[in-house]
């Protein structure tokens, strides 16, 4: 399945909620700091090579996910079984390996 963007803070919790079948990466970007992240190019490679064994999410709207508060954007997560597993700051190589880690 391709990148995904979301808008609507309740479309976050049914990504959230995926994360029961597979694992689910949401980056969390607020669009003050620019049209589009930085790092979407490192996504749509992801979802390239692993499509099939997660699902990848941005969250484009300057919304996050509690406990998480919007000081702390932009963000990475992985969450697994309706979890957060992980987080990454924004850091190219924080990002890369907590996509590795998901699959």
């Amino acid at each position: 399945m391709p990148v995904q963007f979301i808008q609507d803070p309740n479309q976050v919790n049914d990504a959230i909620d995926e994360s029961s079948s597979k694992p689910v990466v949401i980056h969390y970007w607020n669009p003050s700091m620019g049209e589009e992240s930085p790092f979407l190019s490192m996504f749509h490679d992801a979802d390239e090579n692993f499509g099939p064994q997660l699902s990848l999410y941005v969250v484009d709207s300057g919304f996050i996910n509690p406990p998480h508060s919007p000081d702390e954007l932009p963000l990475t997560a992985l969450y697994v079984d309706g979890d957060e597993k992980e987080s990454a700051p924004f850091h190219p190589d924080m990002v890369q390996n907590l996509i590795y880690q998901a699959v």
